[in-house]
């Protein structure tokens, strides 16, 4: 799939918002004089067209008449659709040149190609990263397999591609949410879980266990109802540990460990400790998966951040769980 489809962002300049893409793109084009107005007419006239014909299918034929409602809601539709075509560009830039220069019909078709991709990569993704969770599986984490069986029961890709949203109640890695509409932002979600499962995957799960274990007592709760992404407490116990030691795939922490990386850390400026960190990463196993690799990358200014602020607070046992700590 294209990066577009990813939860990272553009680089550079300020990105349109991805929900509602196509209209975002249409404004602009109209605001910047740079979409012709012939084109905006004929692009108007194609997505009523094309509105037309889903409800036509939807109907079988029998008759073109339809509620307000949903007519309303197959235009959504394929505006989502075209939505998917146009995001797969990469790029707001060569995504207005597409809306300007392809056909309209092939965008479409594209866009629904798109959607039928992310549909099926979506559940294969989602059952993986629960097989690879699953011994770390929170209540939060199960309350996944809710939403996972409507969308593989109820998910209409054919008329209502839009009509699907991410349920995030398991929290993603560095407070990630995806802004990506209907089936695109499902399928951004659990590839993130399926990339934080891999993750998982390269550490001991006792050494795991042991930490939920004790981060879920420092909160008087149990550990199956710990309220974050559990790769996030692994990666940061790990970041913390490779400061500290070495780039090894283990989680423990000396008991000084939160006053020896305060004191060290106290005047060092986030982009120093982000360094540190992705060198660390850049030396470990984790760099042997490359998708692994660039998502716990991306993730490490949210955590050079967080862990200069806590030292800064003098609040890093809040954050680690050193070994022996109470």
């Amino acid at each position: 799939m294209s990066n577009a489809l990813a939860l990272r962002a553009e680089s550079g300049g300020e990105p349109l918002p991805k929900k509602a893409y196509t209209m975002a793109l249409l404004q602009r084009g109209m605001e910047k004089n740079s979409i012709p107005q012939a084109r905006l007419q004929a692009l108007h006239l194609a997505l009523h067209r094309a509105a037309a014909e889903r409800a036509a299918q939807y109907t079988r034929g029998r008759s073109m008449t339809v509620t307000r409602g949903q007519a309303e809601a197959f235009y959504i539709s394929v505006l989502h659709q075209l939505d998917a075509a146009l995001l797969s560009y990469g790029s707001d830039a060569a995504a207005e040149e597409a809306l300007c220069a392809e056909d309209t019909d092939a965008l479409l078709a594209k866009g629904q190609t798109c959607i039928l991709q992310c549909y099926e990569e979506a559940k294969d993704r989602f059952r993986r990263a629960y097989q690879l969770t699953k011994p770390f599986a929170t209540y939060f984490f199960r309350e996944l397999l809710k939403s996972f069986a409507q969308f593989t029961t109820e998910y209409d890709a054919r008329f209502r591609s839009d009509a699907v949203k991410v349920d995030e109640v398991y929290p993603l890695m560095a407070g990630r949410r995806s802004e990506l509409p209907g089936v695109l932002g499902v399928h951004a979600y659990y590839s993130a879980l399926l990339l934080e499962g891999e993750l998982l995957a390269m550490f001991e799960k006792a050494q795991i266990h042991a930490l939920m274990k004790q981060y879920a007592k420092r909160y008087l709760t149990s550990w199956d109802m710990i309220a974050e992404s559990i790769a996030d407490l692994v990666l940061r116990q790990w970041l913390c540990r490779a400061l500290l030691l070495d780039s090894a795939p283990e989680l423990d922490l000396p008991a000084d460990a939160a006053a020896v990386l305060t004191e060290r850390y106290r005047q060092v400026p986030p982009a120093q400790i982000a360094d540190e960190m992705r060198r660390a990463i850049a030396e470990s196993v984790i760099a042997e998966n490359a998708g692994v690799c660039a998502y716990c990358t991306d993730a490490v200014p949210y955590f050079a951040e967080t862990l200069h602020r806590r030292v800064t607070e003098n609040n890093l046992r809040g954050w680690i769980s050193p070994a022996g700590e109470k």
